[in-house]
């Protein structure tokens, strides 16, 4: 058992069911010295009061009727309540830096206390320079932690004070810097295709403009499932700067962007890293890369881009006379699959250019001529296949 020194403690007892007799007791300490006690009688019930006034260990014997109850002797342990609040722990943000018009927060642990009684901290909070209270406001989110926060409308120092048991916790009174609120990281802005798509092995970019937040410091982190991204700030000098991201694996990446301490908007930015291009993967087919007769020309292409990575797909055609606009657009908004159009309008030679990031998919650039006639198209197509058997017996000889 354990009780405060120098405050009163009570034990009350059911005899109700014990028959008749009267409920002694007595209280020792290790010095063999007895401790002063009241037992008061009423009907079925008994209360045994007394105070101690060392700290140390006791020793609580109870009989009635002159028996001996069960379990006896109970010890006592008496500690002083300056040892209980020095167990009093507190944490958070808020018992020494806020903003203004911002919300501060800090935590009261009581779990380590013994002797807690029916105390709950109290807690004041002083503007210095007004001496006005600043209201706090404390609730018990669970059992012995006592969250507290509260919201200073103007910048300066003040002093908290925390109170357990009538007495000032250890630390107590802290003193807290409230700053001006310019720091605010809702005003950094953050651009740039970096905040949305990455390449593995490759490092992507986006720039961000602090000016209007006053300055701060900026903190950045990428991790992916298992690895954590290369980052690298450049300052401009001016305020902005730019981040370079170099992510080492494939799958979802977690970027964190803070200002002094707090998010962007935006942040944390969900990244989708994927593997690099690969043009060999691209499937380019349909009857506007193969040879035709003009009038009956059917010029549309596909070019199928699953699972190339990814990347920018460019389509170039010249003719006998020049370049030739070419429409492209997705069959689906998701889709991988993008249909070509071009609009021929003489015969000769075309060339067809299908690049993936800048490097040619497999066949391209796609030669392919147009004819006037059926006639002519029959014939340079036997032309053709004769030229290619000759080529072929050649190889063999």
């Amino acid at each position: 058992m354990h009780v405060i020194s120098n405050e009163e403690k009570k034990i009350h007892f059911d005899t109700s069911h014990a028959g008749p007799g009267i409920l002694k007791a007595n209280i020792r300490g290790e010095d063999k010295t007895s401790i002063p006690l009241r037992i008061a009688q009423q009907d079925s019930s008994s209360t045994l009061s007394f105070i101690i006034l060392k700290d140390g260990k006791y020793d609580l014997t109870i009989t009635y009727a002159g028996n001996l109850l069960s379990n006896m002797p109970v010890r006592i342990i008496a500690t002083s309540l300056s040892a209980e609040n020095s167990k009093v722990k507190t944490y958070g943000r808020g018992l020494y830096k806020a903003r203004v018009n911002e919300q501060a927060e800090f935590t009261i642990d009581t779990s380590q206390v013994v002797n807690r009684g029916n105390y709950k901290p109290i807690v004041r909070l002083i503007d210095m320079q007004t001496n006005m209270e600043i209201r706090v406001h404390q609730i018990e989110k669970q059992q012995n932690l006592f969250h507290c926060s509260y919201k200073p409308a103007a910048p300066g120092d003040y002093l908290l004070n925390v109170i357990w048991g009538e007495k000032e916790i250890h630390g107590s009174p802290f003193k807290i810097t409230v700053v001006p609120n310019n720091h605010r990281a809702s005003q950094v802005l953050c651009s740039g295709d970096g905040l949305r798509m990455g390449v593995i092995g490759k490092e992507t970019q986006c720039f961000i403009d602090t000016r209007a937040a006053m300055p701060g410091e900026l903190t950045v982190y990428c991790h992916g499932i298992n690895t954590t991204a290369i980052c690298r700030l450049v300052d401009h000098r001016d305020g902005t700067c730019t981040l370079s991201m170099k992510p080492e694996e494939i799958g979802r990446h977690i970027l964190t962007i803070k200002y002094n301490g707090e998010h962007i908007p935006g942040s944390p930015y969900i990244i989708k890293v994927i593997s690099p291009p690969d043009a060999s993967k691209v499937n380019v087919f349909g009857p506007g890369i193969e040879h035709g007769i003009l009038s009956t020309f059917q010029s549309h292409f596909i070019c199928d881009t699953k699972g190339a990575g990814a990347g920018q797909l460019t389509v170039k055609v010249r003719g006998p006379k020049g370049a030739f606009r070419v429409e492209m657009e997705r069959q689906h908004s998701q889709d991988r699959t993008i249909i070509c159009r071009y609009n021929p309008t003489e015969p000769g030679l075309y060339l067809v250019s299908v690049k993936w990031s800048g490097e040619h998919v497999l066949g391209s650039p796609f030669q392919m001529r147009l004819f006037e006639s059926e006639e002519q198209f029959r014939y340079q197509l036997n032309s053709y296949h004769l030229l290619e058997s000759k080529q072929q017996n050649d190889d063999i000889i």
